[in-house]
């Protein structure tokens, strides 16, 4: 009887911590931008509004998003742009013209601003997801596509309502050149099917712009993304039993992210990583304990044991 109480306890506390250290549910708030001088630090709070400078060409707008500012004297390249209130960043650096606007991903968080900010810039979209930013109509008039259907299990709120004019679509490998800087694309799907992360390499620094892939050192921005389902041992299941079932698919991206070495990861809502390697390993190993506390007492193992033999 100890020892199963003893582990009653274990389970229970092993919840609350991933209930704290898992999940973010709201962008980051706090300090000034001092990790420059102080680079140990594994992740540094901003304040709303505030703008970080990384380097001469490499700024980041902290709104309800965090901007990348890519500049070039009075020109800039601008990444998941969010709402209009970016345009005073941009006066306030002297940008009198956007010519690029890159988005990681296609909700609606990351681009409600472009038509009234930067409708004079080229776009650019991961090239999975040109249709849901070009047409985003055809999405919200399928049937097929709401949310009291439980076909696939991943209807998106965030969906554009108002369509893009898409100038490029951005595939895994492509390369962006803007003044000083080489944007680098990589295709990093967990969050959306075609999530894209871009690593800007500008004056000796290795920036990477990750969307949401991951929001702090072992923090998700929302855990809905990933109900998915999926098949193993010979089984499968559908999306309505899929929790967490694309943490897989993730832990791939975060990994291809890792591998690139950066000095910096910028998530779209979060905190500014100055340990994109022990962030991501955080995070992996926190999305494992969450997974193992949900099918210790989920039906699943009963109903389709073969999925978890491992």
């Amino acid at each position: 009887m100890t020892h199963l109480s003893d582990a009653i306890r274990a389970a229970r506390t092993s919840r609350r911590e991933f209930l704290k250290t898992a999940v973010v549910s709201a962008a980051a708030l706090g300090g000034p931008a001092a990790w420059l001088a102080a680079r140990p630090a594994a992740s540094m709070n901003f304040t709303l509004g505030k703008i970080t400078t990384v380097s001469d060409h490499v700024l980041i707008y902290h709104g309800p998003i965090n901007v990348g500012i890519v500049r070039d004297g009075d020109r800039a390249l601008v990444i998941d742009c969010g709402d209009e209130s970016v345009s005073s960043a941009l006066q306030e650096l002297g940008i009198t013209q956007v010519e690029q606007l890159l988005f990681t991903h296609y909700h609606r968080d990351q681009s409600c601003g472009a038509a009234r900010v930067l409708s004079t810039a080229a776009i650019g979209v991961p090239a999975e997801e040109r249709d849901l930013c070009a047409d985003p109509a055809r999405y919200w008039n399928d049937d097929n596509q709401l949310y009291r259907v439980y076909q696939s299990f991943r209807p998106d709120h965030l969906t554009p309502t108002e369509p893009l004019p898409v100038a490029r679509a951005l595939a895994h490998g492509d390369r962006v050149e803007f003044g000083p800087a080489t944007i680098q694309v990589l295709s990093t799907p967990g969050h959306t099917d075609g999530s894209i992360s871009l690593l800007v390499e500008a004056d000796g620094k290795r920036v990477v712009f990750s969307g949401d892939c991951l929001a702090g050192p072992g923090k998700l921005w929302d855990v809905y993304s990933l109900q998915r389902g999926f098949a193993h041992g010979g089984q499968e299941i559908g999306g309505y039993h899929g929790f967490l079932g694309d943490r897989w698919r993730l832990a791939e991206s975060l990994e291809k992210i890792k591998a690139l070495q950066p000095d910096l990861l910028v998530p779209s809502h979060g905190v500014l990583m100055a340990d994109p390697a022990g962030a991501i390993d955080a995070l992996v190993a926190a999305l494992e304990r969450c997974y193992e506390n949900y099918v210790s007492i989920s039906a699943l193992r009963y109903y389709f044991p073969k999925l978890f033999t491992d």
